[in-house]
C-alpha cells in the first residue's frame, strides 16, 4: 500500500468514527427528545385531568349558591357563572386533552377522553335536574306566602285568647266546653304553623306527606273548633262564625304552601345533589383520578427510558470515540513508523550513494589529473606531430610536383611510343 493510500484511509477512518459518533449523538438526541415530548404530553393530560375535577367542583359550588340564592336575579348569574362556563370550560380542557393524546397511543388511551365525556355528561344531566328544581324555588315561595298569613293567624291567636278569656268559669258547660276547646285551638294554629315550617325543611318526599297532613288536618282542626260555638249564645257564636270565616279565607294560599311543599324543589334540589348528583361527581373524580394515576406510572416509565436512553447514548459514544481514536492512532503509528522506516531508507540510500559519489569524484579527481597529465604530454606530442605533418606536407607537396613532372615525361613518352608504332 503506496503512502497516499494509507494516508487516505487515516482520513476516512477518521470520518467514519466521527460520523459513527455523530449518529449515535443523534440517535439518542432523538430518543430523549421524543422522551421529553411524551413527558411534555403527559403533564399536560395530568394538568387537564386536574382541570377537568376543578369545574367539576366549581360546578357542584354552583349547584348549592344556586339553590341558596335569594332573588331570581341573582340565581340566573349563578347559573350563567357556574352552570353554563363550566360546560364550556369542559368542553375547551377535553378537546385539549385530546390534543396532548400521542398519534401512537394504544386504543385505551385513545378513548380516554370519551370515558370522561360519558361521566361529564352524566353528572351535567344529574346537576341540571338540580338547576331545574333549584329554579323552581318551591320552598322560599312558600315560605314567603306562609308569612303573608303569619299576620292574619296572629290576629286569630289574639282573638281566641281574648274569647277565652272572657269566658268565666261560672259560664254555662257549653260557653265553658268551647273555651276549652278553642284555647286548644292555638295550640293547633302553632302546630300548623310547625308544621308548614318542617314541611319546607323535609329531606325526603314520605316527610313532606306526612307534614302536609299534620299541617292540613291542623287546620282543619281550627274551622271545626270554631264551627263548634257557631249556636253559642252572648255574641260568641257570630264570633266563632266570624273565625271560620277568617280561616277559611286562608285555605287558598294554605294549600298553595302545602302544594309548593310537597314540591319541596330546593330540599329536593339539595337531595339530588347529594345523591345522585353525588354519585355521578365521585365517578367522575374517580375516572380522572385513574388516569392521572395512569399518566403518572407513564411518566415515570418515559422518565426512566429517557435517563436509561441517555446513559445507553453516552455509553456508545464514548465506546465509539475511544474505538475511533484508538484505530486512529494504531493506524496513524503504523503510518508513520512506515513513513520514517521509508525516510530512514531512503536517507541510508542517499548516504551510500553520497559515499559512492565521493568514492566516484576521488575516482574522477585522480582520472581528471591523470587525464590532465596526459592532456600535457598530448600537447607536446601534439606539436612535434603537427611539425611532422607540416615537414610531410612539405614533402607532400613536393611529391605532388614530382609526379605532376613524371606525368609530362609519361605523357611524351607515350607520344614517342605512338609515333615508334606508326613508324613500326
Amino acid at each position: 500500500m503506496s503512502m497516499k493510500s494509507k494516508i487516505y484511509g487515516t482520513i476516512l477512518l477518521l470520518v467514519i468514527v466521527a460520523i459513527g459518533i455523530m449518529g449515535v449523538f443523534i440517535f439518542g438526541i432523538t430518543g430523549i427528545n421524543t422522551s421529553t415530548l411524551a413527558l411534555g404530553s403527559q403533564a399536560k393530560r395530568a394538568v387537564n385531568l386536574t382541570a377537568i375535577d376543578a369545574i367539576a367542583l366549581t360546578r357542584s359550588v354552583g349547584m348549592v349558591r344556586l339553590i341558596l340564592a335569594a332573588t331570581p336575579e341573582r340565581r340566573q348569574e349563578i347559573f350563567e357563572d357556574y352552570v353554563q362556563a363550566s360546560e364550556t370550560r369542559m368542553a375547551a380542557e377535553l378537546e385539549d386533552y385530546r390534543k396532548n393524546i400521542p398519534t401512537d397511543a394504544d386504543e385505551e388511551m385513545r378513548n380516554r377522553p370519551v370515558r370522561v365525556k360519558t361521566a361529564w355528561d352524566a353528572y351535567v344531566k344529574s346537576t341540571a335536574a338540580v338547576a331545574d328544581l333549584a329554579f323552581q324555588d318551591s320552598n322560599r315561595q312558600a315560605d314567603a306566602l306562609a308569612a303573608t298569613m303569619s299576620a292574619t293567624w296572629a290576629e286569630l291567636s289574639a282573638e281566641i285568647a281574648a274569647i277565652c278569656d272572657s269566658i268565666r268559669n261560672d259560664f254555662s258547660p257549653e260557653l265553658t266546653a268551647w273555651r276549652d276547646e278553642m284555647r286548644n285551638v292555638r295550640v293547633s294554629i302553632a302546630d300548623y304553623r310547625f308544621f308548614l315550617a318542617r314541611l319546607n325543611m323535609s329531606d325526603t318526599k314520605e316527610d313532606s306527606e306526612k307534614f302536609a297532613a299534620s299541617a292540613r288536618g291542623s287546620f282543619e282542626a281550627v274551622i271545626t273548633a270554631a264551627s263548634h260555638g257557631a249556636s253559642l249564645p252572648y255574641g260568641y257564636g257570630e264570633k266563632a262564625k266570624a273565625i271560620v270565616t277568617k280561616v277559611e279565607g286562608l285555605r287558598t294560599k294554605m294549600e298553595e304552601v302545602l302544594r309548593l311543599g310537597l314540591v319541596n324543589s330546593n330540599a329536593n334540589a339539595l337531595l339530588l345533589l347529594n345523591t345522585d348528583a353525588e354519585e355521578k361527581a365521585r365517578a367522575l373524580n374517580a375516572l380522572t383520578t385513574e388516569l392521572v394515576a395512569s399518566v403518572r406510572a407513564t411518566q415515570d416509565a418515559s422518565l426512566v427510558a429517557a435517563t436509561a436512553t441517555g446513559k445507553r447514548s453516552i455509553t456508545v459514544s464514548l465506546t465509539v470515540g475511544v474505538i475511533g481514536i484508538l484505530a486512529a492512532l494504531i493506524l496513524a503509528w503504523r503510518i508513520i513508523a512506515s513513513i520514517v522506516g521509508s525516510l530512514q531508507k531512503i536517507i541510508g540510500d542517499l548516504a551510500g550513494g553520497a559515499r559512492e559519489v565521493d568514492h566516484a569524484s576521488s575516482q574522477l579527481s585522480a582520472a581528471s589529473n591523470t587525464l590532465a597529465e596526459g592532456a600535457t604530454e598530448n600537447a607536446a606530442s601534439l606539436e612535434e606531430t603537427s611539425a611532422a605533418l607540416e615537414e610531410l606536407s612539405s614533402m607532400t607537396k613536393s611529391n605532388a610536383d614530382n609526379a605532376m613532372e613524371a606525368n609530362s615525361l609519361m605523357n611524351q613518352a607515350n607520344q614517342a611510343v605512338g609515333q615508334a608504332d606508326q613508324s613500326m
